[in-house]
């Protein structure tokens, strides 16, 4: 029998009947170091463009663009981002390949499979992943295992993501220095976790966990997303039962989840459990705290665990004075909430979109115009670039309250145009005519 040929990384180009195209060019020495932005635009743009893989060789070769590794990543970003046709990308991956002898590195090829997988390329991601275990195995990795996973369980269903991680078990059994099957089992819960309901990473987990080695990443994992405290509490139980020791991450996950059921006695009590066994609370914990604390109506015991966060050494982020803030707003002590965002300025920290987005809410639910208008002059002088949270807040209160010049002057400001990519105003059908007062910018709009 005459010997099987070499495999391809990619089966979609056919070996086709056609002239042999002109020489790609070859990587000069430090080739690597060459890979830019404009030669990854000019490529990006041959391979989209091109209507048959040997106009896209022949395109490539008169370009003079060497085909490296780095270029490669930068090409398939742009494939991923731009939403490009993956079988192109693939095209690419073949040639680079093939001819050049360019092994795609590992972040490459995840991408490629990430657009497969969103294209619903099923049958081509499992070529690929197939291919390059054969030619390249060290480009398979966990990542890898995670990147296929999430693409099936978004649009298959459990049975079929967990035939999946099957398929992909076997891949890896057996090879040097590869990912343990207690990875690929976590991988498959945090996906079902992701993708999926903690109910199906629970019931998957119960399932297989004797097939599998567990381990503390595992159970933390399948504590992170609970609702339910009961849920949580049983699989912390479970870790106890298994003999592993709680990291910070499983009792950040558990204060978390007992603050938002407003269990913030239980809440207190993991946290002297933590000191107990030496594990330092960190920002997270505290900003957990700081919820539960004003969802039982306690903000200023939430102000004074800023000031603890302090003095133990634990310094607070915008994050958890933003959580601050917000039990105040909630409390409608718009006072307290403005010297919050004083105090936050004074340590250096810059107010953000949610930092705003709560006192707009604040400022649109007791009409509060002055006070809206000073935050966006606010906003406006720190230059913040994306106002998706609040500005439809700002712009539905001026409606509300008639005050329809403001409107105007606002919807018109470079800063809102600028959400649009676009330097003149484009509405969204009847999104900018107010149910309230029947204001229409659409007489603004260049698309008309």
């Amino acid at each position: 029998m005459p010997p099987r040929p070499a495999g391809r990384v990619f089966q979609y180009l056919s070996p086709s009947r056609r002239p042999p195209p002109s020489p790609l060019p070859e990587i000069p020495a430090g080739g690597d170091a060459l890979a830019s932005d404009a030669d990854a635009d000019s490529v990006y743009r041959i391979v989209t463009a091109a209507p048959t893989p040997s106009a896209m060789e022949s395109a490539l070769s008169a370009a003079a663009v060497p085909l490296s590794a780095p270029l490669l990543d930068l090409v398939l970003r742009r494939f991923r981002f731009a939403h490009g046709d993956p079988l192109r990308a693939l095209s690419l991956l073949s040639l680079a390949a093939d001819r050049c002898g360019v092994t795609p590195s590992p972040f490459a090829l995840d991408t490629a499979l990430y657009v497969l997988g969103r294209a619903r390329r099923f049958s081509h991601m499992w070529d690929l992943v197939h291919s390059c275990r054969r030619l390249c195995p060290d480009a398979i990795t966990p990542r890898t295992a995670m990147v296929v996973l999430g693409r099936v369980a978004k649009v298959c269903s459990v049975r079929e993501t967990v035939s999946s991680f099957r398929r992909l078990s076997r891949l890896f059994r057996g090879r040097e220095g590869g990912a343990e099957s207690g990875d690929l089992f976590n991988a498959l819960l945090r996906t079902l976790c992701q993708e999926k309901s903690m109910s199906d990473a629970r019931n998957v987990y119960h399932a297989h966990k004797y097939e599998f080695q567990v381990n503390r990443q595992t159970l933390n994992i399948l504590l992170s997303g609970w609702k339910s405290s009961e849920d949580a509490e049983a699989f912390f139980a479970e870790m106890r039962e298994l003999g592993i020791s709680p990291d910070l991450v499983t009792y950040n996950s558990l204060i978390d989840c007992h603050c938002k059921n407003r269990g913030v006695e239980k809440a207190y009590n993991l946290l002297d459990e933590m000191r107990a066994s030496e594990i330092a609370p960190d920002v997270i914990t505290y900003t957990s705290l700081i919820g539960g604390l004003g969802l039982v109506g306690q903000p200023d015991k939430a102000r004074d665990l800023l000031k603890e966060m302090r003095e133990l050494g634990c310094h607070p982020d915008v994050a958890a004075y933003n959580a601050t803030i917000r039990n105040f707003v909630i409390a409608k002590r718009l006072g307290d909430a403005f010297a919050l965002m004083d105090e936050m300025a004074s340590k250096g920290l810059m107010p953000n979109a949610t930092t705003y987005n709560l006192f707009f809410r604040l400022c649109h639910r007791h009409g509060k115009v002055a006070e809206a208008l000073e935050l966006w002059g606010d906003m406006v002088k720190h230059g913040f670039g994306s106002f998706t949270l609040v500005s439809d807040v700002l712009f539905d209160l001026l409606c509300d309250e008639g005050r329809l010049e403001e409107a105007e002057r606002y919807t018109m400001h470079p800063l809102v145009l600028r959400r649009t990519g676009s330097s003149a105003f484009r509405c969204n059908g009847c999104r900018y005519r107010c149910d309230a007062c029947g204001f229409d910018l659409h007489k603004f709009c260049v698309t008309r």
